[in-house]
């Protein structure tokens, strides 16, 4: 009974002392959970940006220098094809000038010869007339005389051939109506070259007005520290609204919490005021918003945390100069830490070099 009664106080002592050090361990909880969590950033649309950030891929660029690269190829091809024909051209020329040179000469050749028949014709007749005088040296002279003509009829005869050859030669060789075919193969082929590469003039263009849209994306995002995914949202929720879509681009990014509190000077920079806001030390509307996004409205009212490191915080980043001007349309008391925003950004208070038409032009046609 003794023993039985020591066991049992022993697992009431090991289940108070659990029992303690589960209550501790909760307490330790609690006590995280309030003083810690606080501080924390849950904002899921906010992301920090790195250091450097790249132009995103564009695929219609891509596609179009794609296209460049084969039209350059089409036109190599097409400059290969005129080349050959020209050369051809010019062979045939060349071949037609030197057939022409030959049938000059056969046709001097020929002209020699027939004199030659002809002085030789004079002396087979004056043979014949003399005949009677002394017959037997007169008859060899005559058949001298026959032969010479025989082998000048040959050669005649062999010149005409040759020279009729060759004129049928250059007809077949290079007919009008080949040369003409191809002058007007080379002439498609110019023109096809042309439209290439006025083609290629226009892809350049449409490549050029991308990279300009490109920049001018690029600058609002570094501007206004935002990702892609925010930028386009943002691009998508001003079509919605009447007016025209740059300017309301701009008022709805003036418009966020964290540039607000940038533009008034309460921060150094974008990034800063994104820390500001997340870590709660600003309040709207006597309410207070950790989400740098958060899209502020004409009449609410900022103000800073009322606590000593909050207004602290601030204080400091009031001595420090600003990297921007409090435009018209806010109004701050620096004593109070507190700021009224009087209206909506007008275009020309955004102290940014930029085409904001370009930036929706770009996302055009992806939304």
């Amino acid at each position: 009974m003794g023993i039985n009664m020591v066991g049992f106080v022993g697992a009431q002592a090991r289940r108070r002392r659990r029992n303690r050090y589960l209550f501790l361990f909760f307490i330790i909880i609690i006590f995280i959970f309030i003083f810690y969590l606080p501080t924390l950033d849950f904002t899921t649309d906010e992301q920090e940006l790195p250091d450097e950030i790249l132009p995103d891929t564009v695929d219609d660029q891509s596609s179009l220098i794609s296209e460049i690269e084969e039209l350059k190829l089409e036109l190599f091809q097409k400059d290969q094809r005129i080349k050959f024909r020209d050369n051809q051209i010019n062979d045939l020329k060349k071949e037609k000038k030197e057939l022409n040179n030959v049938i000059i000469e056969l046709k001097q050749s020929l002209a020699s010869i027939e004199i030659e028949y002809d002085k030789t014709l004079g002396n087979f007749s004056e043979l014949e007339n003399n005949i009677s005088e002394n017959s037997s040296e007169n008859v060899n002279k005559i058949e001298i005389l026959q032969k010479q003509i025989q082998e000048l009829n040959n050669q005649i005869k062999n010149y005409k051939d040759e020279i009729s050859n060759l004129n049928n030669v250059i007809a077949n060789s290079i007919s009008s109506a080949e040369f003409q075919d191809i002058n007007i193969e080379n002439s498609i082929l110019k023109g096809e070259i042309k439209a290439i590469k006025q083609k290629s003039l226009e892809v350049k263009d449409i490549i050029d007005q991308l990279e300009t849209r490109l920049e001018e994306k690029q600058k609002i995002r570094f501007n206004y520290g935002l990702s892609e995914k925010q930028l386009m949202n943002y691009v998508k929720q001003a079509k919605r609204i009447k007016g025209s879509t740059g300017t309301i681009l701009l008022q709805l990014l003036e418009m966020r919490l964290d540039n607000l509190i940038f533009r008034l000077g309460l921060a150094p920079t974008i990034a800063a005021a994104r820390q500001l806001v997340g870590h709660g030390h600003i309040n709207v509307n006597q309410g207070r918003v950790s989400i740098p996004s958060y899209q502020c409205q004409p009449g609410d009212v900022l103000s800073v945390k009322d606590s000593p490191a909050s207004k602290k915080l601030v204080n400091t980043y009031l001595e420090t100069p600003s990297l921007s001007n409090i435009p018209q349309n806010l109004e701050l008391d620096k004593k109070a830490l507190s700021a009224k925003i009087l209206g909506i950004f007008d275009r020309e208070w955004v102290a940014l070099n930029l085409n904001e038409l370009f930036v929706v032009e770009y996302y055009s046609r992806k939304i």
